[in-house]
């Protein structure tokens, strides 16, 4: 891999964390799952009426609070309340300590592939970090649970506060911390948006961690992305195949149509 970092020039790699180098979307999934099933017998509706109406309230949520926790499901379950008003304020508030209680205490384990990529940049002395979206507090557990700070050092994992949106000025300053240019920086994410788009926007060279059960929002913007600057794969163990590929189209471009 040493080799073709230095055919591309890339002297340096920064991460996304939560569905990039690990399962988060998973825990999401499984907790958010037993949770509406919960709702939805309360309520007497249909497990799928429920994840429709729950899925709009999240959205609708998401939008004033992003990723921040507390005043995220606060609200979503008050929309939700709003529909269905056998839920009043008091099992609003016990399901969102629930939601609290179960999704933020919850084990996060790496995806396939991470820890190995991980090693072997370090190993070939490529300087590493990470950029995420998430609470100081949730970030230190997730890192210290899946033994990822064993390889990052707190000074190269830059936290992006659940309040605001992760944008290119965030990738710009942990870029510009590092001292290396955006030409020679590679960045894996799996949001287009939030991590992709602003990456290459920036000039750096990205790896779009292309997921079948991500969110949906963090699609948005596949149409944009400039293909000249993107490896896209969809788990991390195809990585080392699919940046020879890309290397042999750097190297060997089609000749023009005439």
């Amino acid at each position: 891999m040493q080799d073709s970092f230095t055919r591309l020039g890339i002297q340096r790699v920064l991460f996304d964390l939560d569905d990039t180098l690990l399962e988060t979307h998973n825990v999401f999934i499984e907790v958010l799952g037993s949770i509406r099933q919960r709702i939805a017998v309360l309520l007497n509706v249909s497990l799928e009426q429920l994840e429709r109406d729950f899925e709009e309230c999240q959205l609708e949520s998401r939008k004033l609070h992003h990723v921040n926790p507390l005043p995220l499901w606060t609200l979503t379950l008050e929309n939700l309340g709003l529909r269905y008003p056998v839920l009043d304020a008091e099992l609003q508030q016990e399901f969102v300590q629930t939601i609290m209680q179960e999704l933020y205490t919850k084990p996060i384990v790496l995806k396939e592939g991470a820890l190995e990529l991980v090693l072997t940049l370090i190993e070939a002395g490529i300087p590493i970090g990470i950029v995420t979206n998430a609470s100081d507090e949730w970030t230190k557990f997730k890192l210290e649970q899946s033994g990822l700070t064993n390889y990052f050092d707190p000074s190269t994992v830059w936290v992006v506060q659940p309040d605001v949106k992760k944008t290119k000025e965030h990738w710009q300053n942990a870029i510009a911390a590092g001292g290396i240019p955006a030409e020679r920086t590679l960045v894996f994410g799996d949001n287009v948006g939030s991590d992709i788009i602003p990456a290459t926007e920036l000039g750096a060279l990205a790896v779009y961690l292309k997921l079948t059960n991500n969110w949906g929002v963090h699609a948005i913007g596949y149409e944009s992305i400039d293909l000249t600057r993107v490896i896209e794969i969809s788990r991390l163990n195809e990585f080392s195949d699919k940046l020879e590929m890309f290397i042999q189209k750097v190297e060997n471009p089609l000749p023009p149509v005439l």
